[in-house]
């Protein structure tokens, strides 16, 4: 039988107003990958929230939503409103920053208060993500671009790299593919952020030969593998390897290195009904195995690490 009685102890602990309900119920239905209303639901009641905790969750739904759309017209005004929430001081907004919300490549832990250098680069990271996802769905790169200018200029976020990265953006739209091999592999003096943008370029199969498919791949790969935003281009990312890989073993197999062995094994992987980083990297896995491009060590355990999320379920016979 239950115990009825009141706990002395949960007295003393505040209570927290239902949209904190909402914001649990809408954060479950994201991470099962459901799709129930929860999340718009959570977003319309928490339109004039006055917590920076349910505003950041609510800015973040947004920007979920973008990215479902690939709407990004109003983008960076919501990037800008998920770094204030998260620069305020309020005791329930620690525990958020401690989820990952800024970029850090120094292995270290992240800062109490993100530095103007990571809220840089995380932004960067966030424009190339919505990059893949325009480039996926084959929307117009120069538009977002134009974009981006005028609404980070609006926003006082426009600082000399950033025009670095974008004027290289726009320098490679219109460049045929084997222009862009240069960039890709780090051979100019364009910023390190333009390579991401040729490999997203270079990540279909009719753009290039399957060692730099999987090169391109690769470098989209280990970029977003630790992003911020790894979540939001999951299903655009997927759709590219998979539609590439796939492409390669019907239409190119003779380009790769003992076809009949890895041929079979690629459509395999491509064709399971498992989704995430976890097939991604299994693919790349059994990708790499056709072609003639070197990787580093670490980035094959990596991949070998990545590719034992989320497995086929094993059938078995009664």
């Amino acid at each position: 039988m239950s115990n009825l009685e009141t706990s002395e102890e949960m007295r003393e602990y505040p209570s927290l107003p239902h949209e904190f309900l909402w914001n649990l119920l809408a954060s479950t239905e994201q991470r099962f990958g459901l799709n129930l209303g929860l999340r718009e639901r959570f977003v319309e009641m928490c339109a004039d929230s006055h917590s920076p905790v349910l505003r950041f969750q609510r800015t973040w739904f947004l920007i979920e939503n973008r990215f479902k759309t690939a709407e990004f017209g109003d983008l960076t005004l919501l990037f800008e409103s998920l770094s204030a929430d998260m620069c305020r001081e309020d005791p329930m907004i620690e525990e958020v920053r401690s989820l990952a919300v800024y970029e850090t490549k120094t292995g270290k832990e992240r800062p109490e208060q993100p530095t103007p250098e990571v809220k840089l680069k995380t932004l960067h990271s966030l424009l190339l993500a919505a990059l893949v996802t325009i480039e996926t769905r084959n929307l117009s790169v120069l538009d977002f671009v134009r974009g981006c200018r005028k609404a980070l200029g609006a926003a006082s976020l426009m600082d000399a790299e950033t025009q670095r990265i974008l004027d290289g953006i726009d320098t490679m739209i219109a460049k045929p593919s084997e222009d862009l091999l240069p960039a890709l592999q780090g051979q100019t003096d364009l910023p390190g952020e333009t390579r991401v943008f040729a490999a997203t370029r270079l990540a279909k199969p009719d753009a290039a030969s399957p060692n730099t498919l999987f090169y391109a791949h690769m470098i989209l790969f280990d970029f977003f593998r630790q992003s911020t935003w790894r979540q939001l281009i999951e299903p655009d990312l997927e759709r590219i390897v998979v539609g590439s890989w796939n492409h390669v073993v019907r239409h190119q197999s003779f380009l790769l290195q003992a076809p009949r062995r890895c041929g079979p094994v690629i459509q395999s992987l491509c064709s399971d009904d498992t989704h995430g980083w976890g097939k991604v990297a299994r693919i790349l896995l059994a990708a790499f195995s056709g072609v003639n491009v070197r990787i580093p060590t670490e980035m094959v355990s990596c991949l070998r690490s990545m590719a034992s999320q989320n497995q086929p379920l094993a059938v078995t016979e009664s």
